[in-house]
């Protein structure tokens, strides 16, 4: 029969599920935002480089991530020149020799080092010299350095030797020897310490012959230099190329390049805005089209599924449990009253269908009996009969 009230249909998702689904799209999205900012101004961002004069470093940078570099000196002495590789370049049959020296005095209980960049097949010879006992180290790496810096203790040296005094410097038969003999493309930190006692000033002289291995820059696509504090390099990169980036880092023209000298380089990359927004831009609606389809299929599967196909486990539990409460017999009240008996009527109700036919055969003998009996055996067989229903 129909009543003329259409039933609504049952919506797909809670107001709860969707709220999840919503929260979980818009959180996603925040973090992409925040790792796209990340690798823009932190990972591929602006740096500045620290080198010695004659080092040469290829610097990395994506050309995916960026489309270009440019590249300015930070202070007034620093000179390079740039080139933009296609690739890594080898190594040069050349080798760049010359020597550099200088005398320092040392305060007690300090430290003074220089480091260097050198190429895989560069060799130094250091020779040292001082008028009181200091101490020699080599460290090798930019992690093994910073690791130094944050230690008390540090036991990751090199190399480590005593210097003992000697009384006169000029000669050069008495300066002590040591060679760093480049492995593979590393820094190397020279470290001298002094630890004399208070108010002494210790006097270093230092000697060294480097030859330098260098890159072969024949094959380079851009080339430019800055030989002044303005002056700005600028390299194109090609998309998603190999492209690389060598600085040589070059003394004043007509020297010799100074290891005790750092030169200072402004790194700029410049971002490709395209490609960050495809790339995590694509990422953020590849995992919103995902939540999309699921919701949606989750509401096609709830739309066809039948009402009593699955039904819920509390309903089924509590129908159990209602039928073994109605299913258990209920025990009867009984009050007795003198010679007399009541019975609730709730206890006639229960009565199985045993106990009435039982009590049926029973009557129908004493009613068999009672017509040839007297009224005093009458009497006594209903006495008998209160009793017995009694018990």
């Amino acid at each position: 029969m129909e009543t003329g009230v259409s039933e609504k249909a049952p919506c797909c998702l809670s107001l709860r599920a969707c709220t999840l689904r919503i929260t979980f799209v818009i959180v996603i999205g925040i973090g992409l935002t925040v790792s796209a900012l990340v690798v823009c101004f932190d990972v591929y961002g602006q740096k500045v480089f620290k080198r010695s004069q004659g080092d040469t470093a290829i610097h990395q940078i994506s050309s995916s991530y960026c489309k270009g570099v440019r590249i300015t000196a930070a202070n007034t002495h620093s000179k390079f020149n740039a080139y933009l590789m296609p690739r890594k370049p080898k190594l040069s049959s050349k080798r760049i020799v010359y020597r550099n020296g200088m005398q320092f005095y040392m305060p007690s209980w300090s430290f003074q080092y220089w480091g260097v960049y050198f190429l895989k097949g560069s060799l130094a010879d250091i020779f040292i010299c001082a008028d009181q006992y200091i101490m020699f180290y080599i460290i090798k790496g930019e992690k093994s350095f910073h690791e130094w810096k944050q230690t008390t203790l540090y036991k990751g040296y090199n190399q480590k030797h005593r210097l003992f005094p000697k009384e006169n410097c000029k000669n050069r038969s008495l300066y002590d020897h040591f060679r760093i003999d480049a492995k593979e493309d590393d820094s190397f930190f020279i470290m001298f310490s002094s630890s004399v006692g208070w108010r002494f000033y210790t006097q270093v002289s230092l000697l060294l012959e480097v030859k330098r291995s260098v890159y072969n820059t024949s094959g380079a696509i851009h080339t430019c230099s800055s030989q002044k504090l303005n002056d700005t390099c600028h390299l194109p990169l090609r998309y998603n190329s190999d492209d690389t980036v060598l600085i040589e880092y070059i003394p004043e023209t007509g020297t010799v390049p100074d290891l005790f000298k750092v030169s200072k380089v402004r790194w700029m990359p410049e971002p490709r805005l395209l490609y960050y927004g495809a790339f995590f831009g694509g990422i953020f609606l590849c995992i919103a089209c995902l939540t999309v389809i699921y919701s949606v299929s989750r509401c096609i599967v709830k739309s066809y599924q039948k009402p009593d196909e699955y039904p819920p486990l509390r309903k089924s539990i509590s129908y159990s449990n209602q039928q073994k409460k109605f299913s258990l017999p209920r025990r009867p009240t009984r009050t007795t009253l003198a010679s007399y008996e009541v019975i609730d009527q709730d206890e006639i109700e229960e009565n199985t269908e045993a106990f009435e036919a039982s009590l049926t055969q029973m009557n129908e003998e004493f009613d068999a009996s009672m017509t040839y009996l007297s009224r005093e055996n009458v009497r006594d067989l209903n006495m008998t009969a209160a009793g017995i229903s009694a018990i």
